[in-house]
């Protein structure tokens, strides 16, 4: 493991570098940021910001301000700030964050959080493909009570209401009729 410094930082902030051709198990924790250029598995903590770069491979959950995937990443990222999935980017884990990026070609097999307003992460519990919807008329019921109404479960029927008067579709001969009427004045 290398560390870049930045000899114009005067701040003593630095970068830590894994190599194309090293490889890291275990924990890393540090208030740093982490450059990853070649294979990382374990788990990475508190970090500043984490760069996975295109053709690195990373079998680990992250806890990060940034994160910014430009190769692999398999495992769980939590982000405080944003998490940008460039290109050539491929994450499969879930992800929460408060923005979050996913540039053309890249890919994200895993299920997103965003953060609330006030920036905190609220876990929700899923609730099927559409979720469940408040109506104040329940379709299934027929009661008057506000309640939840699953969305796979309703069949929908033109109405009248919407327009739809099946009686009175214009086939093809009706066309010309309507055409030939409206010809003779009538």
């Amino acid at each position: 493991m290398k560390k870049k410094h930045k000899s114009n930082n005067s701040s003593g902030d630095s970068t830590t570098l894994i190599g194309a051709d090293s490889t890291f198990e275990g924990t890393y924790k540090g208030t740093e940021s982490i450059w990853i250029e070649g294979e990382f598995k374990g788990t990475l903590e508190g970090t500043k910001n984490v760069y996975v770069h295109e053709g690195a491979r990373v079998e680990a959950d992250i806890w990060a301000q940034f994160v910014m995937v430009h190769g692999e990443v398999n495992g769980n990222i939590t982000s405080e700030e944003e998490i940008n999935i460039g290109a050539t980017g491929r994450v499969k884990g879930d992800v929460a964050t408060k923005s979050l990026t996913v540039v053309t070609g890249g890919c994200l097999n895993g299920q997103c959080r965003m953060a609330e307003k006030d920036g905190a992460l609220e876990e929700h519990e899923p609730k099927g493909r559409f979720g469940s919807w408040k109506k104040k008329e329940a379709v299934q019921s027929g009661s008057k009570d506000e309640s939840l109404l699953d969305l796979e479960s309703v069949q929908s029927e033109p109405s009248e209401e919407e327009g739809v008067d099946l009686e009175n579709v214009p086939t093809e001969d009706s066309s010309e009729q309507d055409t030939q009427e409206r010809s003779a004045g009538l």
